[in-house]
């Protein structure tokens, strides 16, 4: 075996043996502070009369799992600038919540529920066209 043939040799046994620490890792340092169905929920917005109702959750996650903050919104997209918030809901230093935001309806238009926390998380349901 020539010395070109034996370095490769070596080169491509290290990158293999390294390559299965670097995929196994991730197994082992994983955070498993809360469990995988931890997450933020928003549902589609609902109307009733001229109140709109936007829910939206945190669940699954686990009890030293806490946000400062859980936010659920109302929106109504705006063309070309920001959305603007038509009902707010909010809570602290939880773990699980749900939440209800009720607010007007602000004109006819696209309207959707946001949730988001104080980890710079957030969901936003689907479209629907009210008022």
């Amino acid at each position: 075996m020539c010395k070109a043939q034996w370095v490769m040799g070596v080169l491509t046994a290290g990158a293999v043996s390294a390559g299965g620490v670097a995929m196994a890792s991730p197994a082992w340092a994983a955070n498993t502070a809360s469990p995988l169905g931890c997450g933020l929920y928003a549902k589609r917005t609902e109307i009733f009369g001229s109140t709109l109702r936007g829910y939206g959750d945190r669940s699954g996650c686990g009890d030293n799992d806490k946000v400062n903050y859980l936010w659920v919104r109302v929106m109504k997209h705006v063309a070309f600038f920001p959305d603007i918030a038509v009902a707010v809901a909010n809570t602290t230093l939880v773990s699980n919540a749900d939440l209800a935001a009720l607010g007007q309806c602000a004109g006819h238009g696209l309207y959707y529920t946001m949730t988001s926390d104080s980890r710079g998380n957030a969901v936003e349901s689907d479209r629907s066209e009210f008022c």
